[in-house]
């Protein structure tokens, strides 16, 4: 259904590309700590299957139009180069959780198709469970081969329907599988539709019939009145006429009139009530109706009216940054293991290592767009009312820097923040915890949310 109403209805698509287009922005970009690393991401971004640049958007999108992403993943052999899939939702027939614990997923199984001896089953990627000191240990596996280990499957395994299996499956790869709209409770998905989905078609379903008793109004009728005629010389002088044309004269007695009549369907009413069967579907979805050429109200009212629209937004590209960071870290583990990065956290450039750091940071662009008008008025105020302050001998010129560069940050356009640097060369002193909060909070800067992905095993 979801699919039916992004195809047929527009409010329903502009729903979610509209998310979509305000989680990616201009696109998402990422920087690694160190240049090996960062090669491995390009390689992985720019690879013609992947293609990054414009799957992004597309991925994102089919996260809130189907409330899934189900990633089968392809690992060089020799390389340890990841090419990516997709699997569609509706090819799933179910999930396999831990037994002890069900926010633990283990396996994807696929419908059973025409020809297929067994359901395909994918393992869903998770923590290698290898020995530690193994080069498997800490990092991200999907199933075992000739050269790695700690996964729980090899290819074309079959499992037997057993401890919380229950179909026999053969195992035909690994997979990503994220969800978001469910509770802790599902293990499924939902589309950012669902709620919307009967309030959506009664929308369309009346604006249909309103269209169609808007044609009907637009609809006349010629009434003629012949006086002291009986049906026969009316049908007699029906025959005699011929259609009217713009301009054209009538000539008649007093016997005869002539009146153009069109029905009164009554459509006032129309207008506002589909205005409230849409803002119903808008607040189902968390967008403010202004977004969608609704006026409800004056434009100083219209930050209040889309900051909760921006959390919404800024939590869902919170959850973006997990799917492609945890896609990213398989990436590099998988470059890890098959060796083609070596990594030593020492610091220094004299050692056997490749790599000093296989940590990353994603930048995402900022949801919302500051007015740049009130920053600017804001700014001037605070200069004005910190050097009235030196001035007086209230404060130091120190004291004074220091605000006024916290009020900068605060606004998003601190000059003296730039984007994080390569940790080689720079003193001890030099920490990406002035830009970051953990690993999973972001820091805003220049007008981007940033996110770090620390390599868990560094």
């Amino acid at each position: 259904f979801a699919h039916y109403f992004y195809k047929s209805n527009p409010i329903a698509k502009r729903i979610i590309d509209l998310t979509a287009e305000y989680v990616v922005g201009d696109g998402i970009r990422y920087v690694a700590k160190d240049a090996n690393v960062q090669e491995i991401l390009d390689a992985h971004w720019t690879d013609s299957t992947n293609n990054w640049t414009i799957h992004q958007f597309t991925r994102v999108r089919d996260l809130g139009l189907v409330g899934e992403l189900c990633i089968p993943v392809y690992v060089n052999p020799n390389n340890g180069h990841v090419t990516l899939g997709n699997i569609d939702p509706s090819m799933i027939e179910s999930i396999v959780e831990d037994p002890e614990n069900n926010m633990k997923q283990h396996l994807v199984i696929l419908r059973k198709m025409p020809r297929e001896n067994y359901r395909r089953a994918y393992k869903i990627i998770d923590c290698s469970n290898a020995e530690l000191g193994s080069k498997e240990f800490g990092r991200l596996v999907g199933l075992n081969t000739d050269t790695v280990t700690g996964g729980e499957f090899k290819m074309g395994d079959i499992i037997e329907p057993k401890n919380g299996y229950k179909y026999k499956c053969e195992v035909s790869g690994a997979c990503f599988f994220f969800t978001i709209n469910n509770p802790m409770s599902a293990n499924r998905g939902w589309s950012d539709l669902l709620p919307d989905m009967d309030w959506i078609d009664a929308h369309d379903q009346f604006l249909f019939s309103s269209v169609e008793k808007a044609i009907e109004s637009s609809k006349y009728v010629l009434d003629i009145t012949l006086a002291g005629k009986n049906e026969q010389q009316i049908r007699e002088w029906l025959r005699g006429q011929r259609p009217l044309k713009p301009g054209e004269r009538f000539a008649h007695n007093e016997n005869v009139s002539q009146e153009f009549k069109t029905p009164d369907l009554r459509l006032e009413d129309s207008a506002s009530l589909a205005s409230v069967l849409k803002n119903h579907v808008l607040a189902g979805a968390g967008l403010p109706p202004m977004w969608f050429a609704e006026t409800l109200g004056a434009r100083a009212s219209a930050p209040e009216m889309t900051e909760p629209a921006y959390r919404h937004l800024r939590m869902r590209q919170r959850y973006i940054a997990h799917v492609i960071s945890r896609i990213f870290r398989f990436v590099l583990d998988q470059a890890i293991v098959h060796g083609r990065l070596r990594q030593d956290m020492r610091r220094t450039d004299n050692n056997l290592a490749s790599i000093e750091s296989a940590s990353f940071y994603l930048r995402m662009p900022e949801v919302s767009i500051r007015d740049q008008r009130a920053n600017a008025i804001a700014v001037r105020s605070i200069g004005t009312a910190l050097k009235d302050a030196i001035t007086n001998g209230f404060i130091e010129r120190d004291e004074a820097q220091r605000i006024f560069k916290r009020y900068l940050g605060m606004s998003g356009i601190d000059s003296d923040k730039d984007d994080p640097k390569d940790k080689r060369g720079h003193g001890d002193d030099y920490s990406l915890s002035d830009l970051f909060q953990t690993t999973t909070e972001t820091a805003t800067s220049n007008g981007y949310a940033y996110f770090e992905f620390a390599d868990p095993v560094s």
